[in-house]
């Protein structure tokens, strides 16, 4: 099966290398595309995150609706796969809004039966605060591209639980949430990359109230 994927990619890859030497966007946004969504099942999810916002990004430069939504849905799904909710919701509403306009019945009816899904990931969080087994902690990353980072999704956890113990997490270590993470309500907080050892750490310090 990994072999089968190896080869697809390949492929995919010959064959973007063609359509950039012509310039054809639209063609480029269809194989970025299938890219994200293979790197997505093998697990490699920054290359499918990147390849997947380059998608959207072609797809608009060619004026292509059908396919920006459907790559903005694999962007969602690949959110949604990492619990990310809400991250995962903005980008599934792109989605809906174009979906208004072009009218595409597998994509209305994929989005709903999505929404239906999120309907339950969201009460997740609250469950099992409800269940006496609530989340130890929640690490959240600063920056989503084209979705709600840290500093947004913050604000929604507080809202459900204001003793939330949440961390933040980001390469941008001059942002001032990195440096001043407690003014935005975080518990703790880990610069990228780190080591699974630092990681460990802020977890304990976070979790036992000693960070």
């Amino acid at each position: 099966y990994l072999g089968k994927l190896g080869t697809a990619e390949q492929t995919y890859q010959e064959v973007l290398r063609y359509y950039q030497t012509t310039g054809n966007v639209v063609w480029q946004a269809n194989l970025l595309n299938n890219l994200g969504v293979l790197h997505f099942l093998i697990g490699e999810y920054e290359k499918a995150l990147n390849e997947l916002e380059r998608s959207i990004q072609y797809a608009r430069l060619g004026s292509y609706q059908r396919l920006e939504a459907y790559a903005l849905t694999s962007m969602g799904d690949l959110f949604r796969s990492l619990k990310l909710t809400h991250e995962a919701e903005d980008v599934y509403q792109k989605a809906r809004d174009i979906d208004r306009q072009i009218d595409d019945q597998f994509l209305h009816f994929y989005l709903q039966y999505i929404e239906a899904d999120l309907a339950l990931l969201r009460k997740s969080y609250k469950k099992a605060e409800e269940s006496n087994a609530p989340f130890a902690a929640v690490i959240l990353d600063l920056t989503i591209p084209g979705g709600m980072g840290g500093r947004e999704a913050i604000k929604k956890l507080i809202e459900l639980d204001p003793d939330a113990k949440v961390i933040v997490s980001s390469g941008y270590s001059t942002d001032p949430v990195m440096s001043k993470y407690t003014e935005y309500g975080f518990k703790g907080v880990v610069a990228k990359p780190y080591e699974i050892e630092q990681l460990r750490e802020t977890l304990y310090k976070v979790i036992m109230g000693t960070a």
